[in-house]
């Protein structure tokens, strides 16, 4: 089995080594009574304990979701990875790096790519992507299928491509038929691969899908990368914002791209306790984002269905989401044109965004959808925060004191891959009718470099976000007096956002740690570069805004 002999451990510890919170154990027994080791043992005050080999055994089958694992954990680390690293040295003293076994799902996905050498296409990862969830939701076809791939005369590609598609609730492209259809045994030799490579459980499949749109949109067009594809870093703090705050039934994405912020909220809920039955629902463009959004819904056990062809504004909608919802996170596109002869403008209750930027048609879309209680968290462009546009000077005033704005996060640059614009996160609430206060978090000196080009966040920055986030709404409810944390986060009231002409650039808030040093010169100095690093910083994204639309207008 393994060499951990009769080590003992709880519920509590597994949670501790695991690096998941304590509601996950419990989960997994409920969902899994069959296979979950049995308690063996029990302590001195009667908690139940398990056998630690059993328990590394059962976890070493269970693939760690990209938006959970931490920075240097490859894509195939599984939960045993860190149970095992956790009791030889501690969770601190867990190798930054683990190797993928030779024989994990991750590794046939990899072989299967290397097959088409430096000219992978958008039509090999479709095809890959649709194998990787016929194996981890329908486990009868699939048998099916690589029995038939692993005979002496294997079928033909178009024989393969029809019991492929047959057994997919998600149509595929066409081209991605033809392509792989004219690739004579590259077909057959992908479902070998994807066939004898790992377990084959749902959450290996899930992890291994993750990894290849992860892979698909570093290594694709740097242009068309942004548009397709959400960073971990980024999704991973989005939903330790809100997946806590709110029990929700229903999950919306108005622009899903590939899936992956919707992807996050449902595996963040599943490895948290909740049982409340979850709807998740969404809009996507282009098609080709859309399909893998799909499949990788399907994957994980919803209805692909529920994600629908959308557009690059809201306002373009022919039809328009007339339910509720209690949960919104979304990363549209940014300064987009809005259409000239709009055909949804219904959610337009703070006024028309300007005809050149639809940032505002997205953040008044997400206020319009929330349920009473709802949340919603938008990523969106930092030069919304402070645009001078007259129109959305106006809308962004109109939105802070009706209390639809609760918080603003300032993320650092560099963390997509084609781009190093500067992103906010926007956390909304359904409107209240007035304002008290908006919390904002400034994490630009976050994130350390995850290659040359792109910064990523890691998994303590994203909780440290989070955790200040939760304890200002814990403060709100309990009555105690929100501090916040000097150079890092403040509660700022209305009339002080009013002084600032409603600008929401949280660095204009939230002032540097001053050093120990009381001479007056010294505190003039630190006042004059905190206000020029302010400027500095919103004169950055304004370029960084500038440039973008100039790279969309002229399409290059």
């Amino acid at each position: 089995m393994n060499d951990l002999g009769d080590r003992f451990v709880s519920r509590a510890e597994i949670a501790r080594l695991a690096g998941v919170r304590r509601p996950a154990v419990s989960n997994w027994e409920r969902r899994h009574p069959d296979t979950f080791p049995r308690p063996a043992s029990a302590g001195e005050d009667g908690t139940e304990l398990f056998r630690a080999a059993e328990v590394v055994d059962w976890l070493d089958h269970r693939a760690i979701p990209a938006n959970a694992r931490e920075n240097g954990e490859p894509a195939g680390t599984t939960y045993g990875d860190r149970f095992r690293a956790g009791l030889q040295g501690g969770a601190e003293a867990a190798p930054k790096t683990p190797a993928p076994a030779p024989d994990t799902l991750v590794r046939g996905v990899e072989q299967a790519l290397a097959q088409h050498g430096g000219t992978v296409s958008p039509e090999h990862v479709e095809m890959l992507l649709a194998l990787l969830c016929l194996r981890g939701s329908r486990p009868e076809a699939w048998r099916a299928l690589s029995s038939a791939a692993a005979g002496t005369t294997p079928p033909e590609p178009t024989e393969l491509c029809r019991r492929i598609t047959s057994d997919l609730p998600v149509r595929l492209s066409p081209t991605t038929l033809q392509t792989w259809q004219e690739g004579g045994r590259s077909l057959v030799e992908a479902i070998r691969l994807i066939d004898t490579h790992g377990t084959g459980e749902r959450s290996e499949c899930v992890a291994a899908f993750d990894h290849l749109i992860e892979w698909a949109a570093r290594t694709g067009p740097a242009r068309t990368a942004g548009e397709f594809f959400t960073p971990p870093s980024i999704t991973r703090t989005v939903t330790r914002l809100l997946a806590p705050s709110v029990d929700a039934a229903e999950v919306h994405d108005p622009f899903c791209r590939t899936g992956e912020m919707l992807a996050a909220i449902v595996d963040t809920r599943g490895v948290s306790g909740r049982t409340r039955p979850l709807r998740v629902s969404g809009a996507g463009t282009p098609d080709f984002s859309l399909r893998l959004a799909r499949l990788g819904m399907d994957l994980r056990g919803y209805d692909p269905a529920d994600l629908v062809q959308g557009a690059s504004t809201p306002s373009e909608y022919t039809a328009p989401l007339r339910r509720k919802v209690d949960l919104l996170v979304t990363n549209p596109p940014f300064n987009t044109r809005v259409p000239e002869s709009p055909r949804n403008t219904g959610h337009w209750r703070y006024g028309p965004p300007p005809p050149h930027r639809a940032n505002f048609d997205w953040l008044q879309y997400a206020v319009d959808s929330l349920s009473a209680d709802g949340r919603a968290c938008v990523v969106m462009a930092a030069g919304a925060t402070f645009s001078n546009s007259s129109r959305e000077r106006q809308i962004r005033s109109a939105m802070v004191t009706d209390g639809a704005v609760e918080c603003v996060v300032e993320l650092p640059p560099g963390l997509f891959f084609p781009t190093g614009i500067a992103v906010t996160l926007w956390l909304l609430r359904a409107p209240t009718g007035s304002c008290e206060e908006v919390l904002f978090i400034t994490a630009r000196a976050m994130g350390t470099m995850a290659t040359r080009a792109v910064r990523s966040l890691s998994e303590q920055e994203s909780d440290a976000i989070a955790h200040e986030y939760h304890a200002w709404r814990d403060s709100g409810g309990t009555g105690g007096a929100y501090r916040g944390s000097p150079g890092f986060s403040r509660a700022v009231g209305l009339d002080e956002i009013r002084a600032n002409d409603y600008a929401l650039t949280p660095s204009r808030y939230v002032s540097p740690v001053p050093e120990t040093d009381s001479a007056p010169a010294r505190k003039d100095s630190l006042g004059r570069l905190s206000a020029k690093l302010v400027r500095l910083h919103e004169e950055a994204a304004r370029i960084d805004a500038f440039v973008e639309s100039i790279l969309r207008r002229h399409d290059v």
